[in-house]
């Protein structure tokens, strides 16, 4: 039998827990339900895991990790024209 990759709206109805071992390690079986590219892009981030912490949300182009326009408008200047735009 051949298994037929989930179509990408299908995909998003599964949670992160989905495709987690009880160990919490990525299960490699179930992760063959998505494209070989997703695969190796799940299998190329850290599993959950509870010792960590919760994930957050952080926007790494400002000194406080908080997202802005003027330092989403300071990122694409710079990455666009290639120069320091001075605070």
């Amino acid at each position: 039998m051949i298994k037929r990759p989930l179509e990408k709206e299908t995909i998003w109805l599964y949670s992160k827990q989905s495709f987690l071992r009880d160990d919490d390690q990525w299960d490699v079986a179930k992760l063959q339900a998505l494209p070989l590219t997703g695969i190796s892009h799940v299998l190329g981030i850290p599993s959950p895991n509870q010792a960590a912490g919760h994930d957050v949300c952080v926007w790494k182009w400002s000194a406080a990790n908080s997202f802005s326009v003027s330092s989403a408008y300071t990122q694409l200047v710079e990455t666009r024209l290639d120069v320091h735009v001075p605070n």
